[in-house]
């Protein structure tokens, strides 16, 4: 297993491709502790050898 890239942004989606904007901040900032952020992604891609994947499975992504 390998992880290639990991971010935070503020929005990110994937129609055959990855879009993100909002990438590049290092920190959240809140006046107290535990806080609400109102939205974020967290993305990354991982990729796995044919013998890490096991049996092949079809995840649906428009649920």
């Amino acid at each position: 297993m390998e992880v290639d890239f990991a971010f935070l942004c503020d929005y990110a989606g994937a129609l055959g491709k990855l879009y993100a904007s909002g990438i590049g901040f290092h920190q959240i900032y809140a006046a107290a502790v535990p806080h609400t952020h109102p939205l974020f992604f967290a993305v990354c891609r991982i990729r796995f050898s044919a013998v890490e994947a096991g049996p092949k499975i079809h995840w649906d992504q428009s649920r």
